[in-house]
């Protein structure tokens, strides 16, 4: 392999590097973020057979199931994401 070839080769790894590095450190920050952050998304009770779910204590919507309430409250929180 040739001297040039070679520089460009260690250049690209050191580059590589570096992205993968700012990208974990992105990861982190966003990470610590959400965790400082209180949840403002909270679901309870609603009656008998339904679940409320309410932002910043304000009731945003009712729904039938338990784990429909928690899905929502996750999206609301930035703990899921809608696909």
């Amino acid at each position: 392999m040739s001297t040039q070839n070679q520089t460009t080769t260690e250049a690209d790894s050191r580059g590589h590097e570096q992205t993968a590095r700012e990208l974990e450190n992105e990861r982190a920050r966003l990470a610590r973020e959400v965790i400082e952050h209180e949840d403002r998304a909270a679901f309870a009770r609603y009656g008998a057979r339904h679940w409320q779910v309410t932002l910043d204590g304000v009731l945003l919507a009712v729904v039938l199931y338990k784990r429909g309430a928690s899905t929502v409250c996750d999206v609301l929180n930035g703990k899921a994401v809608i696909r």
